[in-house]
């Protein structure tokens, strides 16, 4: 188990941080965590390089809620790859999920 918090800088300003919120990290292999907030599930995961691709790093994630009991998820699911270069870095990927747990 891990335990950490995140942090959003406004416009990269380490002087501006937005509000954090807590995370509960689960290591799930070597590379690879599923956190754990109040609302959301991310997946992080690094992927090794091969041939002339390079060594990146993926976070998949979603966001829910409980309501009466019943736990959703709330809107789409994303994806975003990180590569060393910026440049280098495919888009943000959305997709629909529907997830429902009586």
């Amino acid at each position: 188990m891990i335990l950490g918090t995140v942090y959003h800088l406004i416009d990269g300003d380490p002087k501006r941080i937005r509000p954090s919120r807590p995370h509960v990290g689960i290591q799930v292999g070597e590379g690879r965590l599923i956190w754990l907030t109040d609302g959301e599930v991310f997946f992080e995961e690094v992927l090794s390089g091969t041939g002339t691709d390079r060594e990146r790093y993926a976070i998949t994630g979603f966001r829910y809620r409980i309501r009466d009991g019943r736990l959703s998820n709330d809107g789409d699911a994303f994806q975003a790859v990180y590569t060393p270069q910026p440049d280098d870095r495919p888009p943000w990927f959305r997709f629909v999920i529907d997830i429902r747990v009586p």
